[in-house]
């Protein structure tokens, strides 16, 4: 029995040559992992004695996987398996499919060498071979061409299908539709043999979009036979002596082959006689109809393989990394920033050079590129996000590794690392679906973006003088979708955790009362989230706002921070590439510009007086301690999950690890009866109020001021009063 494998897993058996005619039985048979796509139903009347040796028999199947179709093809007296050069998938699904109902779709593929003339390329039998035909070309950088979407192959399908279609030369060509039949005068009484209905069937059959044009044509020339002329007329001049056969048209209807007219044939099936001069001209003797070889001609100045190999060999001599964040989405490399497809042509031209060929053997440019973005999914864009430290360190010493010993141990803590960042992914897209399925949960992601430049300018002079920073924390709500973009500069505040915590404060206070419980995700940045500020804040809140019962912050690990705040971010650096025209002056133009990124975008703008100094709850209600309450040593470096509870005010429960079972606590309880009062009775007591950080404007340092004031001539003279009247003194500059 010929079975259909996958082409690693062909292995011709003894059996295979012996059982050809179970074929044309309809037993081709498959394994459970493929898919036979074509039975071969009928036996024609020529091979009951026997196969003869010329005969190709084709069996095509695909398997679940999308591995490339195969034939079954006897050569001589062994059955290799050929990979399909011939039919594309599409083709195969609507020509071959066993379950087709359409006249032309179970009609015996058997085809003579004799009389097609058709060769076929084989494939040794061997498993590597095999393998290394029907393996998937690697996704190349630019998109794949559908070709179904070209207006050509549109209008072709249109065509084929009967329906209206707009043509070369933009002329609008009607549908098809079936004719009238023959009148009652017809001595065949085409109309009585067979009802309207069948007749509609015919048509709506032949003209079906899954019928292929040589299909229609197959169906065409089955219906016709050529018979010897009964009747000779005696004819002179032109006409003498033309006509050697007559034709005689059929419908079969209900397994039955019923005699017709012309007319009746021609108007049912809406064709002319030129549709039927075609199919005849190109029936052979065993009534197989040559399939059409348009666009099947290899061109006599085809560029050779060796050619090609010889540009991908010199595009893989270029180093080029992987992405980041990305790595598990997307396959694309990245080159170095410093190249281009120009340069790179350059390099492999003088290499071309070298080796002495000439310019007619040096391949050209066009070539090189569409190789290159085709073939290869690389990219000369750097990341857009900075890759893990951990990783890039594993890396280098996975290279220079001297033992297998030691290769094997540091692979392992590197997959270690590595699943230690996605088991955190995992952990906040879990935090996410929650929170989306009960409303009284809000899961928020909350980063600060990296330093905006005040005035912006683009010009030379001005990349060396120091600007003015804007800051925007963003907090990013999961559960709706919408953002809170707080936006100060430097002139304001600074960018410590009192300030990072006044804008959580912020957030907080501003949701409605339903909310009870509070995700918090974000990086591990200690001076803006893993701080003393930002537990002394989550104790507070929790005692300002009764309704909120629980307040979390998870975080990611270091070199694996990429959240949906970033993409906020990202938007807000498109937006400035998009509008050139947008000058950014102030701090206020980067208010207006991150509000025109879009309606789930909200902008709040933080003032002197919006930043709070939570420093003063641990002289009050709070302490600073350094051991938990098992007397073990307490850094807040270490954390991964803290938690707040409304129950257990000023105590916060922590986990080194997220895969530890239980929540470790510390205290921050002052002992005293005051606090003690006020902890336990935060509704009735009067809690203390929050002083700001400072009350006048934070001075610049006088450098800044100093080349800020350079800057002028390149900005309106409307705001040359705003950078006049900045606070400066001689500070420190810190960035």
């Amino acid at each position: 029995m010929i079975q259909s494998r996958k082409p690693d897993e062909w292995a011709p058996e003894e059996d295979d040559i012996t059982s050809l005619s179970n074929v044309y039985d309809g037993q081709l048979q498959c394994d459970e992992e493929t898919e036979i796509l074509m039975e071969l139903e009928a036996v024609p009347e020529s091979l009951d004695g026997g196969i003869p040796s010329d005969v190709k028999m084709i069996a095509v199947a695909v398997d679940n996987n999308d591995e490339p179709m195969l034939f079954a093809e006897n050569v001589g007296d062994e059955i290799i398996p050929v990979v399909d050069k011939e039919y594309e998938k599409n083709d195969t699904l609507e020509s071959c499919s066993s379950d087709s109902k359409h006249p032309i779709a179970n009609t015996v593929l058997t085809e003579y060498h004799s009389d097609l003339n058709y060769q076929t390329e084989t494939c040794s039998s061997s498993n590597e071979s095999v393998s290394s035909a029907a393996t998937i070309e690697k996704k190349g950088r630019k998109r794949s061409r559908n070709c179904k979407k070209w207006k050509n192959n549109i209008r072709k399908t249109k065509k084929a299908a009967g329906e209206e279609y707009v043509s070369a030369k933009q002329k609008v060509i009607p549908a098809k539709s079936m004719k009238l039949p023959c009148g009652v005068d017809c001595k065949k009484k085409c109309t009585l043999n067979i009802s309207s209905d069948d007749r509609a069937s015919i048509y709506s059959q032949f003209w079906s979009s899954e019928l292929l044009v040589d299909q229609k044509r197959q169906f065409i020339a089955g219906c016709i036979e050529e018979v010897p002329v009964q009747r000779v007329r005696t004819r002179t001049g032109s006409r003498a002596g033309k006509r050697k056969y007559s034709l005689r048209y059929f419908f079969t209807v209900n397994g039955k082959k019923i005699s017709v007219c012309r007319t009746f044939f021609i108007n049912t099936l809406s064709i002319s006689q030129t549709s039927i001069r075609f199919a005849l001209t190109k029936r052979l003797s065993s009534g197989v109809v040559i399939p059409d070889q348009r666009g099947k001609h290899e061109p006599p100045n085809k560029i050779g393989p060796e050619v090609r190999n010889i540009i991908r060999e010199h595009i893989q001599k270029f180093p080029c990394v992987d992405s980041h964040y990305s790595r598990n989405k997307s396959q694309r490399r990245y080159l170095g920033s410093h190249l281009s497809i120009s340069k790179m042509y350059q390099c492999f031209y003088e290499e071309c050079i070298e080796k002495k060929l000439s310019q007619a053997e040096i391949p050209k440019q066009w070539l090189y590129a569409d190789i290159f973005n085709t073939e290869f999914n690389l990219s000369f864009k750097e990341p857009d996000n900075d890759t893990c430290d951990t990783c890039d360190e594993f890396l280098i010493k996975l290279k220079d590794a001297g033992s297998v010993e030691e290769r094997n141990e540091l692979q392992k803590k590197y997959e270690a690392h590595l699943l230690d960042a996605d088991n955190r992914y995992k952990y906040k897209r879990k935090d996410k679906e929650g929170a989306r399925a009960q409303p009284g949960i809000k899961m928020i992601t909350v980063d600060l973006q990296k330093c905006l430049a005040t005035p912006l300018l683009k010009n030379c002079q001005s990349f060396y003088s120091l600007k003015l920073w804007t800051f925007n924390y963003t907090i990013y709500d999961a559960t709706d979708k919408s953002a809170d973009c707080f936006v100060w500069d430097e002139s304001v505040a600074g960018r410590g955790g009192n300030e990072m915590a006044s804008c959580m404060m912020r957030y907080i206070l501003d949701l409605p009362n339903s909310i009870e419980r509070i995700i918090i995700w974000s990086d591990n940045c200690p001076s803006q989230n893993r701080n003393q500020q930002m537990i002394m804040c989550y104790s507070y809140l929790l005692m300002m706002k009764p309704s909120l019962k629980c307040i979390e912050h998870k975080f990611l690990l270091r070199g694996h921070t990429h959240m949906e705040a970033d993409t906020v971010h990202a938007r807000i650096e498109k937006q400035i590439k998009s509008l050139p025209q947008f000058q950014i002056c102030t701090p206020w133009d980067w208010q207006q510009l991150i509000r025109l990124c879009g309606p789930n975008i909200a902008v709040k703008e933080m003032e002197t007086d919006n930043f709070k100094n939570f420093n003063d709850l641990q002289g009050c209600i709070f302490q600073s301690k350094k051991k938990t309450v098992t007397n073990q040593t307490f850094f807040v470096s270490k954390v991964v999950h803290m938690k707040f509870l409304a129950e257990t005010p000023g105590v916060m429960h922590f986990k080194t690890k997220f895969c530890q079972e239980n929540f470790e606590q510390i205290d921050y309880h002052r002992v005293n009866r005051r606090s003690t009062r006020q902890l336990n009775n935060p509704s009735t007591s009067s809690l203390p109020t929050l002083l700001p950080i400072r009350n006048d404007p934070k001075p610049i340092s006088t450098k800044k001021y100093t080349d800020l004031q350079k800057l002028l001539k390149w900005v309106p003279q409307r705001f040359h009063g705003y950078y006049k009247n900045l606070r400066h003194e001689a500070v420190h500059e810190d960035d």
